[in-house]
């Protein structure tokens, strides 16, 4: 038992009003120096929430973000590659994504494209030169040389959904390190005349 675990322990009351929210896919915690594995320990203890059994746990499983699609590519995708061994966490069925939002479905246009990348043998620097330009191409041409043209579901004042040609302020690039990266996004955006921002900018 870790000193951390322990203290939770001591001002819980021996966990008796301990209420513990996390997410261990997230590798954001691995950054703020947490240990994950203190969660781990007592999801593996802990039954399901019946309403009668304390203490105990409740999977919070349905997102309310993304399209189904999104989601089925990425169940397949970390189902496929996350396990106790790699990421801590074995991706079953009790953590997949469950699709609860209330979009209009898609009608000739998949919910997700995966591209591929590569860049063996390469420094980090240069991947990520590889990679702005490919996006930034990818993006161009979504707008531009598409037919018919990609088509955006949006909703207007009055909560109706109706569809429109895509354009540049529909795309959204996250990166692990925006500081570090956004300069080479943008550069790579701005040759070919895709109006951008950053947050890096901002800050």
């Amino acid at each position: 038992q870790s000193p951390v675990d322990m203290l939770f322990e001591a001002l819980s009351r021996n966990r008796s009003n301990l209420y513990v929210v996390g997410d261990v896919k997230q590798s954001i915690y691995r950054f703020r120096k947490a240990s994950p594995a203190i969660f781990m320990n007592l999801k593996r203890n802990l039954q399901k929430y019946d309403r009668d059994i304390h203490p105990s746990q409740i999977t919070l499983d349905t997102n309310f973000r993304s399209r189904e699609g999104i989601d089925k590519v990425t169940n397949y995708i970390f189902k496929s590659i996350m396990s106790e061994n790699i990421g801590d966490i074995d991706y079953n069925d009790d953590e997949k994504m469950t699709f609860g939002a209330d979009y209009y479905p898609t009608k000739d246009t998949p919910d997700s494209e995966i591209m591929c990348i590569k860049c063996d043998n390469l420094k980090s620097a240069e991947c990520t030169e590889i990679e702005a330009e490919a996006i930034a191409k990818y993006i161009y041409e979504c707008v531009n040389k598409r037919n018919p043209k990609i088509q955006v579901t949006r909703k207007d004042k009055n909560g109706d959904f109706y569809q429109r040609d895509i354009e540049y302020g529909d795309f959204c690039i996250l990166l692990r390190s925006v500081k570090k990266t956004a300069h080479v996004y943008i550069d790579a955006l701005k040759k070919l005349n895709i109006p951008c921002s950053s947050s890096a900018e901002v800050n």
